[in-house]
């Protein structure tokens, strides 16, 4: 089976979900989901680069992409700043990361992008975390469900009706 099978990126999540709820490492977790009209590589790019951050509205980032390598952004007023670690990764399919120096590895966040056809992506972000911190997470999940929203809205279909007067009124 190949790394980038829906079915394997699957199983390793749920292994990993097991082996953490058998240890009693964590006991909660949220998720919030959403579909943005945009191709999955392109929505990759916006939570994988520099200038992909700053268009969500961070005005300090620095990415790197890679096992091991670091995610920052900081400076948006309605976003959580992130100072995380990557932990895993599976290009344009799933991206996941701990706050850095987390040695007690209770928390992490998984961003899950599904292709749906060629021009629209299904994000999924999941945070798992101790549950004395629930209350900072549904604070944090507002955050990003708001963030969702906005790529809702700001990558919209377009109707032709809208198109035809966008160009007539150039």
């Amino acid at each position: 089976m190949h790394l980038s099978s829906p079915r394997l990126r699957s199983t390793l999540l749920a292994l990993l979900v097991g082996i953490a709820t058998s240890l009693n490492v964590y006991a909660a977790s949220l998720s919030t989901d959403a579909i943005i009209n945009l191709p999955a590589a392109d929505a990759w790019t916006l939570f994988t680069s520099d200038g992909g951050l700053r268009t969500l509205g961070y005005t300090q980032t620095h990415v790197e992409p890679r096992l091991g390598g670091e995610l920052q952004a900081s400076g948006a007023a309605t976003l959580p700043n992130l100072n995380s670690e990557v932990i895993s990764l599976d290009a344009e399919h799933m991206l996941s990361f701990k706050p850095v120096g987390d040695t007690s590895h209770t928390q992490w966040t998984v961003l899950y992008l599904t292709a749906m056809g060629n021009a629209m992506t299904q994000l999924r972000w999941l945070e798992f975390f101790p549950d004395e911190q629930r209350a900072a997470k549904l604070q944090q999940q507002q955050q990003v469900r708001a963030l969702f929203d906005q790529l809702i809205r700001r990558y919209a279909p377009e109707c032709e009706v809208c198109k035809a007067e966008k160009a007539r009124l150039k």
